[in-house]
């Protein structure tokens, strides 16, 4: 029988679902406290842009902050990730693994 937290999962995932999102994930906060940083490896290893994860200079604190989803909304427990296919020709990844 599944457990309440994976019922919520269920249900979560196949409203985003039914609303057009083409991926879901569901993860607990934790997962992402440092992505901030992870973001900045990722841009030194690639040569990329923060533009190219779709940050803009002037947006660059406010990014910042709401990547910790534990200081944006204290108390959360789960953070939902809904992915929409969405091409960008214009990006530029000199070394892309």
């Amino acid at each position: 029988m599944p457990q309440r937290g994976e019922e919520q999962s269920a249900q979560i995932k196949k409203f985003a679902v039914a609303q057009g999102a083409d991926l879901v994930g569901i993860a607990p906060v934790e997962t992402y406290a440092d992505y901030g940083s992870q973001v900045d490896v990722r841009i030194r290893e690639t040569e990329a842009t923060r533009r190219d994860f779709m940050i803009r200079d002037h947006d660059v604190a406010f990014f910042d902050r709401l990547s910790n989803a534990a200081n944006t909304l204290p108390g959360a427990q789960a953070v939902v990730i809904i992915g929409v296919y969405a091409y960008d020709g214009v990006a530029v990844y000199r070394r892309a693994r």
